[in-house]
């Protein structure tokens, strides 16, 4: 469809494509750390966990087409200074802006020299996502697509704090049982 658009000069269905390719990366990218915890084991999850970086730049990659489409769409600047009152551009021109320094630090030199850093700074990603759930929503207004391909990445994230949310309770409890002195712990060989 991409490669119909482009070889038609069809900026409508370009914008669209690409739009909707570089939504999916992202949220696959998001969704790979909660199916992770869902299925540790999963073949497929460890193979593309190991990749999430390229995802994560292709989804930059299908932005940086999708904002040339828009700007080829538009054609002038009036026309682009004109769209800058609605709430879908400036939610869209924000997850575009957080996507590239996420996408320029995306390599290895850069995870080596930022560190640990390195990850708070990848977190942004999420803001990119909820940017873009808004660019969706009151841009092409499209309430169905968007909440197709959303709801599993909420979903995923909601379970993903109740489980983080559940697990100082159990941390705190094995803390507490490690703290007493070792003739109060219960002796599995007494039992």
């Amino acid at each position: 469809m991409m490669l119909d658009a482009a070889a038609t000069g069809d900026l409508k269905a370009l914008l669209g494509a690409t739009g909707e390719k570089s939504a999916q990366l992202l949220i696959l990218t998001l969704m790979l750390t909660p199916l992770r915890l869902l299925w540790p084991k999963a073949a497929v999850l460890i193979w593309l966990r190991r990749r999430r970086r390229y995802l994560g730049v292709a989804a930059f990659a299908y932005a940086l087409l999708h904002t040339a489409a828009y700007l080829a769409d538009k054609g002038a600047l009036a026309a682009i200074i004109a769209d800058f009152g609605k709430i879908g551009v400036w939610a869209g021109w924000l997850s575009f802006l957080v996507l590239v320094p996420l996408a320029m630090t995306s390599n290895d030199w850069s995870v080596r020299r930022f560190g640990r850093s390195w990850r708070d700074m990848q977190r942004l990603s999420y803001l990119a996502a909820a940017a873009l759930l808004i660019h969706w929503l009151f841009g092409p207004k499209e309430l169905v697509a968007a909440s197709l391909h959303f709801a599993p990445l909420i979903a995923l994230q909601l379970y993903r704090l109740r489980r983080r949310a559940s697990a100082p309770a159990a941390r705190d409890k094995a803390g507490a049982a490690s703290a007493m002195p070792p003739t109060l712990q219960a002796n599995p060989r007494m039992q």
